[in-house]
């Protein structure tokens, strides 16, 4: 982290895909999804409001019919709750109000997103599906038409992800490119946070 910022994907394949996929759009959707017990996740998203160059759309709480399906936006944000299937890596699922927005759903949209966020727990997590490519909500997003899609490896913590995720914004809206703005995020979340368990759970998958 402090030397180099890294970039993941569940593939090659998936790398070079997401490296064709840039929007000049500056619009910017904010989906909150079920949030019971996450206290501070509005607070996540307050640098990309106060950034007057993108027009930001809150859905909140949101729907399925609220996410597009062919469309084009800079910053897709969602928080809330997820769940990672080992069984299924395909029926992971983001928690919306009326129900689960699963990965496959993505799959079957085109969208082009500069940048997804997640904000929630497990939501980098895959699993290798027999004959398959690493497979989960990145594969999926990253094959929706997303360049980047910044996800968590574990079950990450209300206050300290607010916090980081907030760094990561200021960064960006200060012009950092992503991969940077996560090496921002995790060194100012390790001087507040220093457990490794509260600045390290966040990686950027996709184009960098």
């Amino acid at each position: 982290i402090e030397r180099h910022p890294l970039v993941m994907a569940p593939s090659v394949r998936h790398h070079l895909l997401a490296t064709r996929h840039r929007t000049d759009s500056t619009e910017a959707q904010i989906f909150v999804g079920t949030g019971e017990g996450l206290k501070n996740s509005r607070a996540e998203y307050a640098p990309m409001l106060a950034d007057g160059r993108r027009a930001a759309a809150i859905h909140d709480p949101c729907v399925r019919a609220d996410w597009p399906s062919d469309s084009e936006a800079d910053i897709w944000h969602f928080t809330g709750h997820a769940f990672f299937r080992t069984d299924n890596p395909f029926y992971s699922y983001l928690q919306l109000a009326d129900g689960p927005m699963f990965a496959a759903d993505f799959r079957l949209r085109r969208n082009r997103v500069n940048l997804v966020v997640l904000a929630a727990c497990r939501t980098g997590l895959h699993s290798l599906l027999p004959g398959d490519e690493s497979t989960g909500l990145i594969r999926s997003l990253l094959e929706m038409g997303a360049r980047n899609v910044l996800a968590s490896h574990w079950a990450v913590a209300d206050r300290s992800t607010a916090f980081w995720i907030r760094q990561f914004y200021q960064s960006v809206m200060a012009g950092q490119g992503p991969a940077g703005s996560v090496q921002e995020a995790a060194r100012a979340t390790r001087d507040r946070f220093p457990s490794t368990y509260d600045w390290a759970g966040f990686s950027l998958f996709g184009a960098g």
